[in-house]
């Protein structure tokens, strides 16, 4: 299973970011064609509805149809046990505590590896591989 951080999401609809637009958009493709081999959390869901709002200025109808169709991909809700868990993963490893959370996310949905430019490419998270997409 592959948790897909927001950040995959966001270059998917970003115009300025042109180098990984590309290949973020294969990702986000896949995901909607497999949705059994991807999972989200509700954090993803928050954080790409704020930069696509606020930063990419893009309209609400098209928000709300792409959060539709991410809805899709199976995902968990961030709830008090899942918290107290990324305080724990942001302790043992010293990362920021919002990835904490989506390595608390990924590890409760079974996941083996993490999409995303947050954490360090290679590098194992509760036994779960951080994967830099973007990487050449």
């Amino acid at each position: 299973m592959t948790f897909v951080d927001s950040n995959v999401f966001v270059y998917a609809i970003d115009k300025n970011a042109t180098a990984k637009q590309k290949k973020a958009r294969c990702i986000v493709t896949d995901a909607f064609a497999a949705r059994a081999a991807y999972r989200i959390s509700s954090q993803v869901l928050a954080e790409f509805s704020s930069v696509a709002l606020c930063k990419l200025g893009i309209s609400t109808p098209l928000l709300l149809s792409l959060l539709s169709e991410m809805g899709k991909i199976s995902h968990v809700a961030i709830d008090n046990a899942l918290v107290s868990r990324a305080v724990e993963i942001q302790g043992i490893y010293g990362i920021q505590y919002y990835d904490a959370q989506i390595v608390a996310a990924a590890e409760r949905l079974g996941c083996d590896r993490i999409l995303t430019e947050d954490l360090s490419d290679g590098q194992l998270y509760c036994g779960i591989m951080a994967v830099n997409p973007f990487e050449a």
